[in-house]
């Protein structure tokens, strides 16, 4: 029995169909294929963060210490014996003046509660001090010193009440002091540090070198440890006391710029948080801890930037795909459309 003309007719259409659906199956395959992996990623740099760890470096003998509104940062300087050591004193203090004195006689710890004239007459005479520098707003000296003995020595300000009020801190001379750790890390546009969980040994003197892989940011690290006033996703507390008086504070603004800190002696045991400053960025995740004598929490995870040109080469093969598909369905279904033959 031969094929009525529109049984012919039925089938041509459904092979003309399956035809079409095919090609675009292939070209929809093929243009995934070909383009996608064309494609550069801008995945987040080091989508796990990785802890970084102090490396011994060496032996410094230039330090520095900073005055604020609320006291020296450092409080602290671990210093070598039998070698001479520099001291740059900086007035951060836009506001007041400060003196950096140091008392003369080691190992002894002036009480906090002694009167303005208590203090004035003690550092009278003309060897009660070491040094005894006055800073103005913004001024900075230098002080060059060598200690023969291992001895702590106290410096304060000498200014009525600054004292009282926690201007001071300590020299402390060992033979061991003066070695030196390294830690780096990197500051994005991203908004995050990387690595932005960092360890230190106990008691470590640390330079911190941060590179600026963005625009403007800065590396901050609280002076205060376990500091429980900055909470995760919360703007800065403008009140903080140990980011009004941190013991780093880099100011990052040249893309590609690597910036070094001072040496900080950080105490035996302690987790430290480090943010950047700028308005906007902790909230955003801009943020990380060191940890000093302590074991870091495992590292954690940034979330993979997805880059639109890739969403929109898999929507484009996926509608091709999805359309080859649609028209091979219909063309197979077609078979069923075919008119049974004429009666004779």
């Amino acid at each position: 029995m031969q094929r009525s003309a529109a049984g012919s007719r039925w089938h041509r259409l459904d092979r003309r169909r399956v035809l079409k659906g095919g090609v675009l199956l292939v070209a929809g395959i093929v243009w995934l294929a070909v383009l996608l992996p064309q494609v550069p990623s801008v995945t987040a740099q080091g989508v796990r963060n990785e802890i970084g760890y102090a490396e011994l470096t060496s032996v410094v003998t230039r330090f520095s210490v900073n005055t604020t509104a609320l006291g020296y940062a450092p409080s602290s300087l671990a210093v070598p014996t039998d070698r001479s050591i520099t001291l740059t004193i900086h007035n951060l203090d836009a506001n007041a003046t400060h003196t950096f004195t140091v008392y003369a006689k080691a190992n002894t710890t002036i009480p906090t509660n002694t009167t303005p004239g208590a203090l004035a007459a003690l550092f009278a005479p003309a060897n009660s001090s070491l040094v005894n520098v006055s800073l103005a707003p913004g001024a900075w000296a230098n002080w060059t010193y060598n200690f023969s003995q291992p001895a702590s020595y106290e410096f304060l300000s000498l200014v009525p009440y600054q004292f009282q009020a926690g201007f001071y801190g300590f020299l402390n001379a060992s033979s061991g002091a003066g070695s030196v750790y390294s830690l780096n890390t990197s500051a994005y546009d991203s908004l995050r540090f990387i690595p932005n969980t960092l360890v230190a040994p106990p008691g470590a003197t640390v330079v911190f070198h941060v590179t600026d892989r963005g625009t403007v940011h800065t590396f901050t690290i609280d002076s205060i440890s376990n500091d429980t006033n900055l909470t995760v996703g919360q703007a800065l507390p403008t009140s903080d006391p140990g980011l009004q008086n941190p013991l780093v504070d880099l100011h990052l603004s040249t893309t590609g710029t690597t910036y070094t800190s001072a040496p900080v002696t950080f105490p035996k045991h302690g987790v430290f948080w480090f943010v950047c400053t700028i308005p906007g960025h902790f909230q955003a995740g801009m943020y990380g801890f060191l940890y000093v004598g302590a074991t870091p929490t495992p590292p954690t995870t940034i979330p993979t930037q997805v880059n639109v040109l890739q969403v929109g080469i898999i929507a484009v093969s996926a509608v091709i795909l999805g359309v080859a598909a649609f028209v091979l369905l219909a063309g197979m279904g077609e078979r069923v459309r075919v008119p049974p033959p004429r009666r004779s």
